[in-house]
């Protein structure tokens, strides 16, 4: 007990510490920056990391970290106000099941982890460093959600005798021994300090009685010794301060795999009688242990059932263990057992939980169970009202998982189905946004290069996105695509969604025009809109095809002050003129008369759009070709190329090619001849 009076002693020492003008404060000044800290829920819920030494210990037990822990956990107990603090108990114990580190200072993407684990909002952790005359002490509050951290401390506690008591390199003040040395004799003093026994407090009771169980369960090797800890644990009803001795036994037997069928009694007789299940953290642990590696039996559910009928949120967390423990036919019972009680509003305390609420609970609940997230979505999804913006998000979420988890063709059209009708009956800010993204996700990449990797995804696309689905989503929501084109404030974005419109032919009037709209434009003079037209022509493959004459028409145009603006319009001509593969005379000439311009546009449209029209441009291209000379080279080049491009077509310009051959001295001329008469002869 001596202990004890030593560690009251260092309450008094930090209290004294925290006083001095030239020490920082501790474990109060600590509470009270915590105090400051402003998170969404009240009271925040807190779990404190017991605090190490931050180099290397003797201490193996961790005496003074422990016991700094303990006073900060005893602290912040007494704000209830502003904070809930995770039993201690509890947290070695699912830390323990999960082979998490229970010490020092967290990093944040540990706290992000841990607060996946456990109901908190918040986690505290730190260090101390043992120094000559002082102990400084850091440490960090997390939140538990995002990883961000809200605070930082440190502090310093004056080194005393009694603190010294906590380092086993100390000496120890219990006993000393005094040897004084005489002729011829030694003659040892021991000293012993003896101290007053008082009687254990009800927490000291329980820690003993914890530790007890702890030996007992160091030791399951025969059904007869598990019997034994069974019957000693339940002596221990799990409703008060020793019951933490329940966790330290349903850790061991989930570990262990150990199935003992009184024990699980006691636990549902305890859970029955939880009156608040969200409110008592015993529930949710209660029922992940009866459903670990074990289904639950009729009587079992019922009882589980009958506690969700009192659960005020969080209802995912009692449903997820039960559907993994479940079969698919039990389940679907089970479900629609739960949905009974939401439609008779019996499941919720302290009003009926409403029914879209209880639904994505219910859905988050079943995890990755694809099979029952079809089931519960298509038989229950239909009563949801109008959704709030969290909910409609929630919505699209699951059935964005369950169209690329299925495997069945029709199955996953059905979920196609349902991802329209979603589109169709929630309206919200977002939903353009959210039509097309998951259109997007039907894309497959280009591949000019011939990447095996790409070709690979692509190939996965297919899978998981059929074309075929994307075709009926279409026919389902072409008025919503089309109205949604627009509905951005970004260029880039806007310019996506028309290039796709464009694509899948789903009209947006005032921005797509008609082909009779078009021709209109196109025989005007606003150049600029006839610029934007012109583009979303050239996307539009052989469509624009009645246009031909009026395209051929805009090549005779000239202007003096929008010139190079008019040579962009004429450029795209080319190419809308190419994609048609147009036989008109004149259109091909100017393509043909283009091939030296200094214009990019025009040399390189003009390339493209000629091989692209093919056999017709074939006389074209030998008449030019007869009309050049040797200075002609580049355009020589190019004409010789684009025959050898028609093969066996380009037959008739073999005369040619071969005349030129003799005359050329040009190596890349001569070259280009030879291929394209490999071309042409094969």
């Amino acid at each position: 007990m001596k202990r004890i009076f030593l560690l009251l002693a260092l309450c008094s020492q930090v209290a004294l510490a925290q006083k001095s003008k030239t020490q920082l404060k501790a474990v109060d000044d600590l509470v009270e920056k915590l105090s400051e800290i402003n998170l969404p829920t009240k009271p925040i819920r807190l779990a404190i990391v017991p605090f190490t030494s931050s180099v290397q210990s003797n201490d193996y037990k961790n005496t003074f970290g422990e016991y700094l822990t303990e006073i900060i956990i005893g602290k912040m107990s007494e704000n209830t106000s502003q904070f809930k603090v995770f039993e201690r108990s509890r947290l070695d114990a699912i830390f323990k099941e999960n082979e998490l580190m229970l010490s020092g200072m967290m990093k944040p993407s540990e706290a992000i982890r841990i607060g996946e684990l456990l109901p908190i909002d918040a986690l505290f952790s730190g260090t101390y460093t043992k120094l000559k005359s002082y102990v400084d002490i850091s440490g960090r509050l997390i939140d538990a959600t995002s990883g961000e951290i809200l605070s930082t401390y440190s502090g310093r506690i004056k080194m005393s005798k009694n603190i010294k008591t906590l380092f086993p390199e100390s000496p120890s003040n219990n006993t000393s021994a005094t040897t004084q040395g005489t002729t011829g004799s030694t003659t040892t003093i021991k000293v012993i300090t003896e101290t007053s026994k008082p009687e254990l407090s009800e927490e000291e009771i329980c820690q003993l009685r914890i530790k007890e169980i702890k030996l007992l369960l160091d030791d399951l090797s025969s059904a007869e010794k598990i019997d034994q800890i069974a019957t000693e644990a339940m002596k221990t009803p799990f409703d008060n301060l020793c019951g933490k001795l329940h966790y330290e036994v349903m850790y061991a037997f989930t570990r262990y795999k150990i199935d003992h069928l009184g024990y699980r009694e006691f636990l549902l007789k305890t859970l029955d009688g939880i009156a608040l299940p969200s409110k008592d953290d015993r529930a949710s642990e209660i029922i992940r242990f009866l459903c670990k590696d074990h289904d639950l039996n009729a009587k079992e559910w019922n009882i589980v059932l009958s506690a969700l009928t009192r659960v005020e949120f969080w209802l995912y967390r009692y449903l997820d263990p039960v559907f993994d423990a479940s079969n698919i036919p039990t389940s679907k019972n089970r479900i629609d057992e739960y949905f009974g009680l939401v439609n008779s509003q019996k499941l919720g305390l302290p009003q009926p939980t409403s029914y879209d609420l209880a639904f994505y609970q219910m859905m988050q609940g079943l995890g990755k169970h694809q099979e029952l997230l079809i089931y519960t979505y298509g038989k229950y999804a239909g009563k949801l009202g109008e959704e709030s913006a969290h909910s409609v998000s929630n919505h699209l979420l699951y059935l964005n998982r369950m169209y690329k988890a299925e495997e069945n063709p029709a199955t996953k059209t059905q979920v196609l189905r349902w991802v329209a009708a979603y589109f169709r009956n929630f309206q919200g800010d977002k939903n353009g946004e959210k039509l097309y993204d998951f259109a997007y996700n039907f894309r497959l990449k280009e591949n000019k290069s011939g990447n095996k990797s790409i070709d690979q995804q692509n190939e996965e696309t297919k899978r998981g996105y059929p074309a075929s689905d994307l075709q009926l989503l279409i026919a389902l929501c072409k008025d919503l695509f089309s109205q949604y084109a627009t509905a951005t404030p970004y260029p880039s974005q806007q310019e996506d969604r028309i290039n796709f419109c464009l694509a899948y032919d789903i009209p947006v009037p005032g921005v797509i025009p008609s082909m009779e709209e078009a021709d209109q434009i196109l025989k005007g003079n606003d150049l600029k809109e006839q610029e934007r037209i012109m583009k979303l022509l050239v996307q539009m493959g052989e469509k624009p095809e009645a246009l031909e004459r009026t395209l051929v028409a805009l090549f005779e145009k000239r202007s003096l002050e929008n010139k190079e603006q008019l040579i962009t319009i004429q450029s795209y001509g080319i190419k809308v003129l190419g994609n048609i593969q147009t036989r008109d005379p004149k259109a091909i000439d100017y393509m043909i008369s283009m091939l030296t311009s200094y214009n990019y546009m025009e040399n390189d449209n003009s390339e493209e759009a000629i091989a692209k029209i093919g056999k017709p441009a074939i006389q074209p291209l030998i008449n030019r070709l007869k009309n050049t000379t040797i200075h002609d080279g580049g355009l020589r080049y190019k004409l010789v190329v684009l025959l050898g491009k028609n093969g066996k077509d380009a037959k008739v310009a073999e005369p040619i090619l071969l005349k030129i051959q003799k005359e050329s001295t040009n190596k890349d001329i001569l070259y280009a001849i030879e291929a394209s008469l490999q071309a042409i002869r094969e």
